[in-house]
């Protein structure tokens, strides 16, 4: 063992499970028992009955590009595994393992227009990213979710008609009077009687 823990009743598991211990032979170790008290030996000792009955998810490690360390390792155009460490409302920042997050701001977390990018990502994510730019006097990166063939970035969508939107000049919707003269109307039209 590297280090020992704050609790001897894990360090113990640990060792036996890792020296093939016999169960007998622990339970025979009486000056163990005393060191670790009653209720933490039984329970090192039913561990060691039943192995194998681990409650957690299994967990899949993650590990970054092993050719990429620092930022003038980075290259526009590389694709590097990364973590979402931070969600902002302009964007994320993704851990890509040279010490420095990189940003992928909203427009660039999807092919579509996205409004909030906790709708994309959040932390912990596990994603993959490609580098858009390197700047290395500001210790800056770019990155990108979006896919190479996407096109540029993503106009915003259409507003709604009645939305405080005006009409282009010459359109068939547009008044021929201003909106804003209450006697546009009256325009052109001679006073009757005169």
């Amino acid at each position: 063992m590297s280090e020992p823990s704050t609790n001897p009743g894990t360090d113990m598991l640990a060792f036996a499970q890792e020296s093939g211990l016999d169960v007998a032979k622990v339970k025979q170790a009486r000056e163990l028992k005393d060191e670790l008290g009653a209720f933490t030996f039984d329970d090192v000792v039913r561990e060691l009955e039943k192995p194998g009955r681990d409650p957690r998810e299994s967990f899949t490690p993650f590990s970054f590009r092993q050719d990429i360390h620092e930022l003038t390792d980075l290259q526009p155009g590389m694709v590097c595994p990364g973590i979402v460490t931070n969600v902002t409302n302009f964007g994320a920042f993704i851990d890509i393992g040279v010490h420095q997050d990189g940003l992928c701001h909203i427009s660039q977390l999807a092919d579509r227009f996205v409004k909030d990018p906790k709708e994309i990502v959040s932390a912990g994510d596990r994603v993959n990213v490609r580098v858009l730019e390197v700047k290395l006097d500001r210790k800056q990166i770019a990155l990108t979710l979006r896919s190479e063939r996407a096109p540029g970035p993503t106009a915003k969508p259409p507003v709604a008609s009645g939305g405080g939107g005006r009409a282009p000049k010459g359109s068939p919707d547009k008044p021929s009077s201003p909106f804003n003269n209450p006697f546009g109307a009256l325009k052109g039209k001679s006073p009757s009687g005169r």
